[in-house]
């Protein structure tokens, strides 16, 4: 279960915080969903400090595209859950 706290990225995107704590992010632009930090304190300072967020594929997409790169399934920089 998600639970959204906010939007990020001049509210081109979401944040959400799950049951364990992890934060997720959600394009609201284009198809991608990404891990932001494995706990709230991680989550909010790779969005503070702009770093480098990692995707995670739906079951139905074999790649995403983020900061003009093309993630493919197998890629060992995607979360996998």
């Amino acid at each position: 279960q998600l639970i959204c706290i906010g939007s990020q990225h001049n509210e081109h995107g979401e944040l959400f915080i799950d049951s364990r704590g992890r934060v997720f992010g959600a394009s609201l632009v284009h198809d991608a969903f990404w891990l932001e930090g494995e706990d709230v304190w991680t989550g909010i300072e790779i969005v503070l400090l702009g770093r480098r967020s990692r995707p995670l594929l739906h079951p139905t997409q074999d790649d995403v595209t983020m900061y003009g790169e093309r993630y493919t399934r197998g890629d060992p920089r995607i979360y996998v859950p």
